[in-house]
C-alpha cells in the first residue's frame, strides 16, 4: 500500500463498536491506533503547502459535498435515500440549534463573563471586550435558524438544495 500508492494506514490494534439502536446516544466506540511516530514514516505540517496539493484537496471536499446533494447520483438509490433523509437530516449534528440546550442562546453573555478572563491578555486591547458577551448574545439565536435552515420549518423547502455533508455533519454548502 506504501510503496504503490503512497498511502499509509495505521495499524489497528484494537476496536470495540458498540451501537445501540434502542438509544443510539449510549453507544460507544473506540480505537487503539498505532503511534503516528515520525520514525515509523507519519508526519504532520501546517497548511497545504503546493498549488496541487490545495487544488486535490478542494476537489476532494466538492466531491464529497456533491455526493449527497438533492440530485445526485446517490439520490437514484431510493431506499439508501430514505435511510439518510430519516436517520441523518433531520438530528443532522450536535450543533444543530433542534439539539441544543433550550434558552442557550439567552445565555451567551453570562458564558462571556465568566470566560473571558482566559483570553483577556489576546482581547482586552479591542473595543469589543466589554460587550462581547452582549453583542454576541444578541445574534445568536437568528445566526443560528439562519446558520442551519433544516431546523427552522419555514426555511427548509428553499434551502434543501444546498444541503450537504460536511466533515460527517449535516449542513448547507
Amino acid at each position: 500500500m506504501i510503496e504503490k500508492a503512497g498511502l499509509r494506514i495505521p495499524k489497528c490494534y484494537d476496536a470495540k463498536l458498540l451501537p445501540n439502536a434502542a438509544n443510539p446516544i449510549e453507544s460507544k466506540f473506540s480505537l487503539l491506533l498505532e503511534d503516528f511516530a515520525p520514525l515509523d514514516g507519519w508526519s504532520q505540517r501546517w497548511l497545504l503547502q503546493s498549488e496541487d496539493e490545495v487544488k486535490a484537496t478542494l476537489t476532494t471536499f466538492a466531491k464529497l459535498h456533491a455526493f449527497f446533494w438533492n440530485g445526485s447520483n446517490f439520490y437514484k438509490d431510493k431506499e439508501a435515500a430514505a435511510e439518510l433523509e430519516d436517520g441523518v437530516w433531520e438530528s443532522a449534528s450536535y450543533v444543530q440549534p433542534k439539539l441544543q440546550t433550550l434558552n442557550q442562546c439567552q445565555n451567551v453573555a453570562t458564558g462571556w463573563a465568566s470566560s473571558k478572563l482566559k483570553c483577556q491578555k489576546e482581547l482586552e486591547s479591542l473595543d469589543y471586550w466589554d460587550n462581547l458577551g452582549d453583542r454576541l448574545e444578541s445574534v445568536a439565536e437568528e445566526n443560528g435558524r439562519l446558520a442551519h435552515p433544516f431546523a427552522v420549518d419555514e426555511l427548509k423547502d428553499e434551502y434543501i438544495k444546498y444541503r450537504t455533508f460536511t466533515h460527517g455533519k449535516s449542513a448547507y454548502a
